[in-house]
């Protein structure tokens, strides 16, 4: 029986995953973003106004969702300006997790229709839809937090949630984050160039996204000075040196403690393509990205220990990173150490460790898990002799071991 060692740390590509936030959960309802006043129907789309009050939305209209019925009932009893029914209608919904609901219940506190004006319900019925994803929720309650409305100020928080929003498409909440890019503010220049870079909530412009990069690196953020070292080298074809510029922003990242620039660092400075070969430096970033917690590092500096290469072989220290490696969700790690384990395997609970090494790889999906769990099944079952050497992943066995994280050696991604 043999089990496979995860050797793709040798391998330099491109293809490694994008680091970045999932896409939050689409608009429910279509309309635009409008303002309400407390007569029986909304006044048509208008601008924030000079004080900042929640640009509020009309009430959406019915979609295909959980008691339809009774949220178009809703929406019905609103236009027909029955304010006490549609809060009746709306407040059971919403306690029932309706986001649309809860959306609604906000503005009717939000505007004092039905019920008494209270900025606390408010924001707190916004809060509950927003965190589900409803983009106009998450606008209104940006503009609540901004504002010190029902609560604390809180001016982070509310740029969190206009780009939540923004990303979902909230073309009112993109607007404000571009009044925070103007501001100086360069997280807000950086998650606006995330956007443009991948496409979220606007239409791709690469173009955009790196000045957006730029401007929020030259301001110190050190996740924008990884992006745009990351998007600087993407433009350069294999092979060809690193650009100055790439080299410098990844150093800067680097000097701040972005582990990801770390590890781009060490592989082009290991490989020695696009910088000269710096074996040393090499080592010192992949230790550090390492202990900082970057998965990809600790699972190459597990794979250089185990295999040789760029420094001595330390089985026991390989045996270190791999197990951190493991504990990041690298499945290969957890097939790798089954290998080391099984070598010196020799009472049941050591045997139990390799197995529970192999059943953690496979419920992750790693492609050798299953054959080598089969293996060692048999080799318990049977209890005649030492099982052979288990299997170690080899480079390219499965596009399964390149996700979530990518090839070892794969420069990271924004």
């Amino acid at each position: 029986m043999a089990l496979i060692p995860s050797t793709n740390v040798f391998a330099r590509t491109r293809a490694a995953s994008i680091l970045c936030a999932a896409l939050l959960a689409g608009v429910l309802c279509n309309g635009s973003v409008q303002a309400q006043s407390d007569v029986a129907a909304p006044r048509a789309q208008e601008a924030e106004s000079a004080q900042e009050a929640p640009v509020s939305q009309q009430v959406p209209e019915s979609e295909q969702a959980p008691a339809q019925s009774d949220f178009a009932a809703g929406v019905q009893a609103y236009k027909d300006a029955r304010f006490a029914v549609a809060h009746q209608i709306f407040g059971a919904l919403a306690a029932e997790g309706d986001p649309r609901a809860q959306f609604a219940l906000g503005l009717l506190f939000d505007n004092g229709q039905g019920v008494s004006q209270d900025d606390r319900l408010a924001r707190s019925w916004y809060a509950r839809s927003a965190e589900q994803g409803f983009a106009k929720a998450q606008f209104n309650l940006a503009l609540m937090l901004d504002a010190g409305r029902g609560g604390a100020a809180d001016p982070a928080a509310a740029r969190d949630w206009f780009l939540r929003a923004a990303e979902a498409g909230n073309d009112d909440a993109r607007t404000r984050i571009m009044r925070l890019v103007e501001a100086g503010d360069a997280v807000a220049a950086r998650e606006l160039g995330r956007m443009y870079f991948h496409g979220r909530g606007v239409e791709t412009n690469r173009a955009l996204a790196r000045k957006l990069f730029a401007r929020a690196a030259e301001a110190g953020d050190r996740d924008a000075m990884f992006y745009l070292a990351w998007q600087i080298e993407s433009a350069q074809k294999p092979g060809k040196p690193l650009p100055a510029e790439a080299l410098r922003w990844y150093t800067e990242a680097a000097r701040a403690g972005h582990a990801g620039a770390m590890y781009n660092l060490a592989v082009h400075y290991r490989v020695g393509i696009s910088v000269s070969p710096a074996p040393d430096r090499a080592k010192a970033l992949y230790t550090r990205a390492a202990e900082l917690g970057h998965a990809r590092a600790a699972f190459s500096m597990a794979l250089f220990y185990d295999m040789g290469g760029p420094w001595d072989s330390d089985p026991e220290a390989a045996r270190r990173w791999y197990a951190q490696a493991a504990e990041l969700g690298v499945a290969a790690a957890h097939v790798n150490l089954a290998a080391l384990e099984s070598e010196r395997a020799q009472t049941a609970a050591d045997w139990q460790s390799v197995r529970a090494h192999l059943e953690a790889a496979e419920a992750a999906g790693h492609p050798l898990a299953a054959k080598n769990l089969a293996s060692l099944t048999e080799f318990l079952a049977a209890q005649t002799e030492p099982p052979q050497k288990l299997e170690q992943a080899e480079q390219g066995e499965s596009p399964q071991e390149l996700e979530p994280l990518g090839q070892a050696e794969s420069p990271q991604k924004p």
